[in-house]
């Protein structure tokens, strides 16, 4: 997670390599081994700590939430810091489903706090105000025979969060709503387990390991407990912003050429309030680190420092950037190509100002894990589908980032 997997970003910016690397066996030349060699000794793991631990001092980084706005202002204020030109942010609007708390009382006893879990589609885990009572019962890691002898109809079932799509058989046997048993650990595929993608209407909810053990044992005695939830977590329009700095490149011609490096400041989980983001923290972490090495070591060409939110809305923050910058970025723009002819030929009728479009050289983003050593250079994503032929425009890329990496 540090500057080695960066290195074709570092060395483009710098104007020491080609999109493909000249020597026969791709390995780094003397010069380019001296300016990243330069480069990664500026990056520095104690900062990157310190910026972690200010990242996730927040419950939840999902867009629209305190913890992403706080995010976004620290990340904006280290761009002043550090120096970028023309530092701005870029508001859009999400629609994020906000988590406005939610509780679990037991008849004559404790209260207990809950967490919604990530909507079902559009449906939400909100409640009427009067809320749902009904007996609490424990249905272990949701196998049907976890619930024999049990009156499932009409209860509140506590069920293993790793209890895969298990848990559905609780609500098929009439259960009113399903509370979640946070574990030790657990993987995406359980998460993503725990939500549908139609709008089935089966509120479900997060309690702490801390406050489970009290609740498990209650719901186990011969007459279990009447619990009463609350709950309220609605859609809502939440502005989100992308942040953008630069540093103007130092060569009169290469400066012409801009390197974007994009990184997302925002996290996600199935649990919307609870998501602290440490793991995707890395690309925004990194992106700070070369902010700061390439104001010490200026770059020929310009670079662009982009920040964006809304990662986990579906690309939200680099779609809004793209789709509201790219008459800017359009490098045959009629129009402009028009405004400039005339204002060359005919300068006395027509005065627009004669304006070159960036020179995009190229994009990189950074999406950046703690799990692996591994670097992978991927072309395209998801959410679009593109010509098959431009995938040779990227394999020289790939190939010099993947081997100079090893």
């Amino acid at each position: 997670m540090k500057a080695r997997g960066l290195l074709l970003v570092l060395l483009l910016a710098l104007g020491t390599l080609a999109v493909a690397q000249r020597d026969e066996e791709n390995r780094p030349t003397p010069e380019q081994t001296k300016a990243y060699k330069a480069l990664s000794s500026l990056i520095s793991p104690a900062e990157m700590s310190s910026t972690l631990k200010r990242l996730t001092r927040f419950p939840s980084r999902v867009t629209g939430y305190p913890g992403a706005d706080d995010a976004g202002r620290y990340v904006e204020g280290e761009f002043r810091r550090l120096g970028l030109e023309n530092v701005r942010s870029q508001p859009w609007q999400a629609t994020i489903p906000v988590d406005r708390g939610a509780s679990l009382a037991v008849r004559g006893g404790k209260q207990y706090k809950l967490n919604c879990v990530w909507p079902n589609s559009v449906r939400t885990s909100k409640l009427h105000p009067e809320g749902i009572t009904g007996p609490l019962i424990y249905g272990g890691n949701g196998e049907v025979s976890e619930l024999n002898g049990k009156t499932v109809a009409g209860s509140i079932v506590l069920v293993d969060f790793n209890s895969g799509s298990r848990w559905l058989n609780g609500p098929r046997l009439g259960a009113k709503a399903v509370v979640f048993v946070e574990p030790e650990s657990t993987s995406r595929g359980e998460a993503e387990a725990k939500f549908l993608t139609v709008p089935l209407n089966m509120p479900r909810f997060w309690i702490s390991r801390q406050d489970a053990p009290a609740l498990i044992a209650l719901s186990r005695s011969p007459n279990p407990p009447s619990v009463t939830l609350h709950a309220d977590m609605a859609w809502e329009h939440r502005t989100a912003n992308n942040i953008l700095g630069q540093i103007t490149g130092s060569d009169p011609e290469l400066k012409k050429q801009i390197i974007v490096v994009q990184a997302y400041y925002d996290a996600t989980s199935v649990v919307p309030g609870r998501a602290p983001g440490a793991e995707s923290a890395g690309g925004i972490n990194a992106l700070l680190q070369l902010a700061k090495a390439y104001q010490q070591v200026k770059p020929k060409r310009t670079v662009w420092f982009l920040a964006t939110n809304g990662h986990y809305q579906a690309l939200g923050g680099i779609r809004y950037w793209l789709e509201n910058n790219w008459k800017e970025l359009e490098q045959n723009s009629t129009r402009q190509n028009l405004q400039n002819w005339l204002a060359t030929r005919m300068p006395g009728i027509f005065h627009y100002t004669k304006r070159e479009p960036p020179q995009i050289y190229l994009f990189a983003g950074l999406d950046l894990s703690s799990q692996t050593k591994g670097l992978g250079v991927f072309y395209k994503g998801w959410y679009y589908d593109f010509r098959e032929d431009l995938q040779s425009k990227f394999s020289d890329i790939a190939r010099a980032d993947r081997e100079n990496a090893e």
